[in-house]
């Protein structure tokens, strides 16, 4: 589901008008880049490249290995983190702010934000933010239909992994009648289903399963059933080498606990620096809980970044969860 057409239409003609000027285009992501972002950029990339734009893709971590058979992944450049060229337009995907990738523009750059996060700052000179889409890749497809560009079976099958990962494979709540149509016609154009379900769904790595024994073993529930956390502290993330394992088979898992309203996921990333997923089922807007610590995202999942000690911040995040909770229950 899309922002009023004649907003969206706006935004549209501000692009065309933008990629006439430019040439050369560099598209960025955020740090630690799921399905939904992935996707998104590589079908936005391979897009603009069949416009004959030249296009770039910067990322500054390493792209984790299951999402390795992406089609057109190879126009990903591992650029360290730095200032972007100057001269280009710059488009950032399903970010909510520039603090979520690793690089800064130059004054007087000109920024496309693509996005469906309902914390984005609109940080933009372009703002394609459509809070309630469900994925970017939903805002990708839309834009790339009204550029008239052609969405190949490469461009399909990335916009639908991008939106089938945002959605649970069209589990969560933010699934829509909009968001199935569009599948629909990505398969219609040939999204490879096959390779999508076997890469993605039908493969577990030995390092997931060894990060998910881990982190059981640090595991808390409240008295109530209500709220779950597992955390897992630096030094196993290191012995373990765990920095680019996927974890969203774990908060899926830990959610889907009969009784739980939150899941909390820490992964203490530096000594000192803890990430946290946040989940939630029915009530608990996690989005504004993840606020509260300087992060964001949506209401059923959020994350944020906290410096402090891995079992106080903890404690810290179930009492505001369980806050949250006794909060709703009490309305």
């Amino acid at each position: 589901m899309m922002k009023g057409i004649k907003s969206f239409m706006l935004d549209a003609n501000k692009l065309s008008a933008e990629l006439d000027k430019y040439s050369e285009i560099v598209i960025i992501t955020h740090e630690k880049a799921d399905g939904d972002a992935l996707g998104s950029s590589i079908a936005l990339a391979l897009g603009l490249t069949g416009i004959n734009k030249k296009v770039s893709m910067y990322y500054a971590e390493s792209i984790s290995d299951m999402y390795s058979f992406l089609p057109g992944v190879d126009i990903i450049n591992n650029v360290p983190p730095g200032t972007l060229p100057d001269n280009t337009l710059i488009i950032t995907v399903d970010c909510t702010d520039l603090n979520r990738s690793a690089y800064n523009t130059l004054p007087g750059s000109t920024i496309v934000n693509i996005d469906h996060h309902i914390s984005n700052s609109f940080f933009g000179d372009v703002n394609f933010v459509e809070p309630l889409a469900a994925a970017s890749g939903e805002v990708i497809f839309k834009i790339l239909k009204f550029l008239k560009i052609d969405i190949t079976p490469d461009i399909a099958t990335n916009l639908y992994v991008a939106i089938s990962s945002d959605t649970g494979v069209f589990t969560y709540s933010n699934t829509t009648a909009d968001t199935l149509r569009i599948c629909a016609d990505l398969v219609a154009r040939g999204a490879d289903l096959s390779s999508i379900r076997e890469n993605l769904y039908n493969k577990k790595s030995l390092s997931e399963l060894f990060f998910i024994r881990e982190s059981l073993n640090n595991m808390y529930i409240s008295a109530d059933g209500s709220i779950i956390a597992c955390s897992i502290n630096y030094k196993q993330m290191l012995n373990g080498n765990y920095f680019y394992t996927e974890t969203d088979f774990l908060t899926n898992m830990m959610r889907s606990l009969e009784g739980v309203e939150v899941a909390l996921l820490l992964k203490e990333i530096f000594s000192g620096e803890i990430k946290v997923s946040l989940r939630s089922n029915k009530y608990v807007d996690v989005n504004l809980l993840a606020n509260e610590f300087g992060g964001g995202g949506h209401p059923r999942a959020a994350g944020c970044t906290i410096r402090g000690e891995l079992e106080k911040t903890r404690d810290i995040l179930i009492d505001r969860a369980l806050s949250f909770y006794n909060q709703v229950r009490s309305k």
